[in-house]
C-alpha cells in the first residue's frame, strides 16, 4: 500500500523547504484527482467564518509520487500551534492514521529533547494516539505508523531552518547572500522603529532579514516562499544540514 504521510510544520516557508527536498520523487499535486480520497476534505471549499477580516485560508500543499505516494503539509502558524494543528487534522481523518507523521519545529533557544517532549505533553493531554519516541531527527514505528520529529537546523544546535537556507545560498548565490548580509549587518539599532523591532531583528544572527533580502533580489515583490520554490536554494553536494533534513523526509515518506 503506497505511504501516505502528513508533515505539520511551523510557517509557510517551512512548508516550501520540505516539498523542495522531497523533489525529484514528489512533485506538488495540480488538481484534486491526485489528491486521496480521504485528504480532499482539507482542500477548502468556502469559508467558515465569514464575518472577520482579512480572510485567511488555511491551504495545506499536497505532494504526489509517480508509485502512488502522497504527502499532506501542513504549516501550523507557530510551534505552539502544531500539537492543536496534528490532533485536528487526525480527527478529520476519522481515526484513519497515515502511514507516516512528521513535525519540523525550530529549536530556537530550547534543547531539541525539550521540543519533542513538549509536543509529546500536548498530545497525551489531548488524548492523541499519536506520540514521538526516540531522539530527535530519528524515526518509529508507533502503531504501525512512522513517526518522527525534526528539530532544526540539525537536532543537536539552537536556531531555526533558515540555517538550511542560508548554507544553500551561500553554495548557489553566494556573491548575492554576500551583499545581502552586508546589507543588513549594516543596519544598527538607531534605525529600527521603537518598539521589539530591534529584537525580532537581531535573533538568530539576523538570518531572516538576510534571506528575505536576499530573495527580493530573486523574486522582488514576492515572499521568500516564492523564492524557494522557484529557484535553487538546495542545488549541488555538500549541504552537510540540508541532507540531514532531506534524508529524515526521504526515510518518513519511503515506500
Amino acid at each position: 500500500m503506497p505511504t501516505d504521510a502528513l508533515i505539520v510544520v511551523e510557517g509557510s516557508h517551512d512548508v516550501e523547504v520540505v516539498a523542495q527536498l522531497l523533489k525529484p520523487d514528489f512533485r506538488k499535486a495540480k488538481d484534486r484527482t491526485e489528491v486521496p480520497l480521504h485528504w480532499r476534505r482539507f482542500i477548502p471549499t468556502g469559508l467558515t467564518q465569514p464575518n472577520p477580516l482579512p480572510i485567511r485560508v488555511a491551504h495545506p500543499v499536497f505532494l504526489s509520487a509517480a508509485d502512488g505516494r502522497a504527502v499532506l503539509i501542513r504549516a501550523a502558524g507557530s510551534d505552539s500551534q502544531i500539537p492543536t494543528k496534528l490532533i485536528a487534522d487526525l480527527k478529520d481523518l476519522s481515526g484513519k492514521i497515515p502511514a507516516a507523521v512528521g513535525i519540523i519545529i525550530d529549536a530556537d533557544n530550547h534543547a531539541p529533547s525539550d521540543r519533542v517532549a513538549g509536543i509529546n505533553t500536548a498530545l497525551t493531554a489531548a488524548g492523541s494516539a499519536i506520540s514521538f519516541s526516540g531522539p530527535p531527527g530519528t524515526i518509529a514505528c508507533v502503531g504501525g505508523c512512522r513517526c518522527g520529529v525534526y528539530v532544526a537546523p540539525d537536532n543537536a544546535a539552537p536556531g531555526s531552518i533558515e540555517s538550511l537556507l542560508l548554507e544553500g545560498g551561500a553554495q548557489n548565490f553566494p556573491t548575492l547572500l554576500g551583499k545581502a548580509r552586508n546589507y543588513v549587518q549594516g543596519i544598527a539599532e538607531p534605525d529600527a522603529p521603537s518598539g521589539n523591532t530591534w529584537n525580532e531583528f537581531i535573533k538568530w544572527d539576523r538570518s531572516k532579514a538576510v534571506l528575505h533580502a536576499t530573495g527580493a533580489v530573486l523574486k522582488p515583490g514576492r515572499p521568500i516562499h516564492a523564492s524557494i520554490e522557484d529557484d535553487p536554494w538546495f542545488s549541488g553536494t555538500g549541504l552537510v544540514t540540508v541532507e540531514l533534513l532531506r534524508k529524515f523526509l526521504t526515510d518518513l515518506t519511503a515506500p
